[in-house]
């Protein structure tokens, strides 16, 4: 994308991305990505790049993603100049609706701190994995009860 090593242009403990006042808190916020990304538990609405940064970080949840990542799945190969800022901006209104510690800033970028049950795609890769289990173990009735709560 040609953008700057991240290093460059993003410190962890930047004011205004790291010190939002929110007294929201993430225990019981699930987020919901298959169909269309959803916030359940958690006032407020996302604008449509809050939507693109959190269903980013909630695919990789526990896992680091950097700024260019999400410039990347926010603009492609155009991206603005003040690109570093909007993702800043993004990431504070996400704190301010999940909860202050739900997003961890790392030296690299951002980490999504969420239970992994709090993401439907996440509960469903379990529940399928289940599943195969008790198939295996010759348990059919039970499979179909995982597999059905599952859909």
């Amino acid at each position: 994308m040609g953008l700057t090593a991240p290093a460059a242009r993003y410190h962890a403990g930047n004011t205004g991305v790291d010190d939002v006042e929110s007294e929201a808190n993430s225990s019981g916020v699930g987020i919901a990505v298959l169909g269309p990304l959803e916030v359940n538990g958690a006032g407020g609405e996302l604008r449509r790049r809050d939507r693109v940064v959190l269903a980013v970080l909630a695919m990789q949840v526990g896992q680091t993603v950097s700024p260019d990542q999400l410039a990347d799945a926010l603009w492609s190969e155009l991206p603005p100049a003040s690109w570093n800022k909007v993702i800043q901006g993004c990431i504070s209104r996400m704190r301010r609706l999940l909860g202050r510690t739900a997003i961890e800033t790392t030296d690299h970028g951002y980490r999504l701190i969420l239970p992994t049950e709090e993401i439907d795609a996440r509960r469903f890769e379990r529940m399928v994995v289940r599943t195969r289990e008790l198939l295996t173990l010759g348990e059919p009735e039970r499979a179909g009860h995982v597999i059905a709560e599952a859909l």
